[in-house]
């Protein structure tokens, strides 16, 4: 089955990044200049120390809302009720910038020549996350409702993956029972569990909270097209097309650093994806 490809735009984050290097070297060189020894001058002694105060205030001002922009982009908990009312409205939008602002929490990754697809890896923030269940409407009917009932909650960072099966590995395998004679039989609804998953920071391991998968199916034709079976023009029946996986894990123990997700395959597949937590809400 194939998977949408992430549209190819700059995202805001992307942006306020480029802004930000830019605004921290102005403010780095405004600091050095005002600093600096300069050559005689016309003004007067007290002009000079006024206009050099002056020039220190404005660095200082302009590099305290450098750090405040920073701050304000990066993943931090506990979430607070400014926050959570954002998120909230942001999910309301339904537009471009909801669309844009969760693709930044997930990866689309190609098909393996051979062996299962990791097609999908996210990361959800519980920014994100209110973001997404305001957006699928799963959540309260106000922004108040939504802080009261998110403040009863543990924050969570999630991790969800999308597993489709492939022809190299698909819904039939090879059966290793006695006494069948077609030699075939269907993979288990939870071969997930045959994938190893993990998230780590700085080469350290951080264990999850909760791990569960569900199967995911996807309907087929049954036979060649047009040729009735059992007096249907073209029966399908549901069969198993991958499997989706939820890892969950404590926030207040996940830093506002790089994290790196990987997945290992049965076949020795070693899937990555790197989420920037500083550049994330």
């Amino acid at each position: 089955m194939a998977t949408p490809s992430p549209w190819i735009l700059i995202s805001p984050a992307s942006a306020e990044r480029h802004s930000f290097h830019c605004l921290q070297t102005f403010a780095w060189f405004s600091l050095y200049f005002s600093c600096a020894r300069r050559p005689s001058s016309p003004y007067t002694p007290y002009e000079v120390h006024f206009m050099r105060h002056s020039a220190r205030i404005f660095t200082f001002l302009l590099l305290s809302l450098c750090l405040a922009l920073l701050s304000a982009v990066a993943f931090d908990t506990p979430l607070t009720d400014s926050a959570i009312r954002e998120a909230y409205f942001l999910g309301l939008r339904h537009d471009d910038k909801t669309r844009v602002t969760l693709e930044q929490y997930s990866r689309h990754l190609p098909a393996p020549e051979k062996g299962p697809h990791v097609a999908e890896i996210g990361l959800y923030t519980p920014y994100a996350q209110i973001v997404q269940q305001t957006l699928e409407k799963m959540t309260a009917s106000s922004a108040q409702q939504a802080a009261e009932d998110f403040h009863k909650q543990k924050e969570t960072i999630q991790v969800r993956l999308l597993i489709l099966l492939t022809p190299t590995y698909s819904y039939t395998m090879a059966s290793r029972e006695p006494g069948n004679k077609q030699g075939l039989q269907f993979r288990s609804n939870d071969f997930w569990q045959d994938f190893s998953f993990s998230l780590r920071q700085h080469e350290t391991e951080i264990e999850p909270l909760s791990v569960h998968g569900e199967p995911y199916y996807q309907f087929q034709t049954i036979g060649p097209t047009g040729v009735p079976i059992n007096g249907q023009p073209n029966p399908q029946q549901s069969v198993l097309n991958g499997a989706r996986v939820w890892l969950e894990y404590d926030a207040a123990a996940v830093a506002s650093d790089d994290a790196q997700i990987e997945v290992v395959t049965p076949d020795g597949q070693h899937v990555t994806a790197t989420f920037d937590l500083s550049r994330l809400r």
